[in-house]
Parts: structure tokens; sequence; C-alpha cells
């Protein structure tokens, strides 16, 4: 299983550095493994991943920065392990402190089927998905 968000990258720092009382600089050392620990402190916080009523621990495994588009990519490895029927339950509100019309997409990918994309609101920051 992998998960994937996407974010503007001034936005994500903006928060980031606001929530941690911190400096980073995300679009130029994002891949540093102090920042890349700041980035797991910070999600950790406001994505919760319950998979069969546990609690799964995730830490960010490669990120991308657009240049381009001001937009980052995080990829996310749970650490868990899988049986032939899953519950995931997903809590994401990522931002949404920070940002009055946050929304978040994220990407969960799982071996052997379709990438599943979720849209997580304000009033909608829960979703379940079972596999």
């Amino acid at each position: 299983m992998a998960i994937e968000t996407h974010f503007f990258a001034d936005d994500f720092e903006r928060s980031l550095n606001s929530d941690l009382s911190q400096r980073y600089n995300l679009t130029t050392y994002y891949n540093n493994k102090e920042v890349r620990e700041a980035v797991d402190r910070f999600t950790s916080k406001y994505l919760k991943l319950k998979l069969n009523g546990l609690n799964i621990a995730f830490s960010c495994s490669s990120a991308i920065y657009n240049k381009d588009a001001n937009l980052f990519t995080f990829y996310y490895k749970p650490g868990a392990v899988l049986k032939k029927k899953n519950e995931l339950i997903v809590d994401n509100t990522l931002l949404m402190n920070f940002f009055s019309e946050q929304k978040n997409l994220l990407i969960i990918k799982l071996s052997g089927q379709e990438e599943k994309t979720f849209l997580f609101e304000k009033e909608k920051t829960q979703k379940t998905i079972s596999f």
C-alpha cells in the first residue's frame, strides 16, 4: 500500500513552519533528513490512518517538488500488514486549520488494484475504504 498527497509548496511550508515553530525551507531542502522528519511529524498530526481497527504509522518515502506548478507531491509507505479483507479509515485534516477553503486529494495505491483518489473537505475529513 502506498499513499500520495499533493500540496501547494508555499502553503505547506507556511503551515508546517507555523505549526512546528520552525523555519524549514522545503523547496530547497525537502530531501534533507531533518526536513523530511519535520514533514513526517507535521503530517502525522493531521493525517491519521487506521487499518482493521489499529492505528498505523507511516513516513515519507520520497518527495517531488514541481517548481513550475509550485507543487509538492509526498509519497508515504504505511507500516502495515494487509489481510484478505481490510478496512482502512483515513482522517485527513492537513492544512485545514490554516486555510478555510482547504481541500485535500489523497491517492491510495493498493497492490493488484486500481488506485483510489479521495477528496477531503472541512466537513468531510474521514473516509472508509474496504478492500
